[in-house]
């Protein structure tokens, strides 16, 4: 029978560092605990780690709202209430007169995904809603499987591709400030050219400038150290369905290559169908798992 003596203590930079981060799966290994944004709690038995929730905060829709990042609790220590306290303990502490609503994300078939949902069920959240979907595949199962990615192919709009880094101050308060019916703001699921600031993955991140105009881009980051995210792309409207897409597709996989990136993920929001077909479509041949991706939310209050 497990021994249990616990002691709960508010997560901070020393804790996230010191003992947090050794539970964080590839995808989070590089992430830090950010003093002005992130919170959370940490629990011990005796003196051993078992377990904690991280989240952040951000603006959605204009609306501060906290997500969580992780709640993790060993194994031996489940289905003993711990996880339930460590959510207690952290919708406590995102009560804020401006916060609206806590947000949780988990993928489909990941060690922890039921017994995370379950905790969320059982503290009043929100039932788990289809927010995305998630594609997985390497570099090398994607040229050896899709037939039109031969590695000398050259393709339409290859001469206006740039890299992301080469992208103007002026381009990008451009990009930053600009609204009206072309806008990347007026999407209804809006692909931001700023979703990763300047923490892009260079390799891979790509714009298009046709005339002195940036009307594309995929801009990706990196999910742990051997995985390439894919994150967000636009094709402004004229220049839709006109194989824009899977260019700046096929030149950065191809880059990806060529530094030696082994892994790929892919996202596509429920609310892009756009994107979701794209990726069926183009990733069938070679994709290694397709999970969907499953959000709860819990609405601090309205007002």
């Amino acid at each position: 029978m497990v021994r249990i003596n616990l002691n709960y203590k508010p997560l901070d930079e020393a804790l996230f560092a010191r003992y947090a981060s050794n539970y964080l799966p590839p995808d989070l290994l590089d992430e830090q605990f950010e003093l002005k944004t992130d919170s959370g709690w940490i629990v011990t038995n005796d003196s051993k780690t078992i377990g904690f929730i991280w989240g952040r905060d951000a603006l959605r829709d204009d609306k501060k709202t906290r997500y969580v990042l992780r709640l993790e609790v060993n194994k031996a220590y489940r289905n003993l209430g711990i996880g339930s306290e460590l959510l207690k303990k952290y919708e406590a502490d995102s009560t804020d007169s401006d916060r609206k609503q806590l947000v949780f994300s988990v993928i489909e078939n990941e060690e922890s995904h039921d017994a995370a949902l379950k905790v969320a069920k059982r503290n009043g959240w929100g039932k788990p809603e289809i927010g995305a979907y998630c594609y997985r595949t390497t570099i090398e199962k994607f040229f050896e499987s899709v037939p039109w990615a031969e590695k000398h192919r050259e393709y339409r709009y290859q001469q206006y591709l740039f890299p992301w880094k080469e992208l103007t101050s002026a381009e990008r308060n451009q990009l930053k400030d600009e609204e009206g019916p072309d806008s990347w703001r007026d999407e209804p699921d809006p692909a931001s050219p700023l979703v990763f600031g300047r923490d892009f993955e260079p390799n891979t991140s790509l714009g298009v400038r046709i005339d002195g105009e940036i009307v594309g881009w995929m801009i990706n980051g990196l999910y742990g150290a051997d995985t390439v995210l894919y994150g967000s792309y636009f094709v402004r409207r004229p220049y839709r369905n006109a194989g824009m897409a899977i260019s700046l597709l096929l030149e950065a996989l191809k880059r990806q290559r060529e530094a030696e990136i082994p892994n790929c993920i892919w996202f596509a929001q429920k609310s892009n169908p756009e994107a979701k077909r794209l990726y069926d479509k183009i990733l069938a041949p070679c994709i290694l798992s397709r999970n969907r991706v499953y959000s709860v939310k819990k609405v601090l209050h309205d007002s």
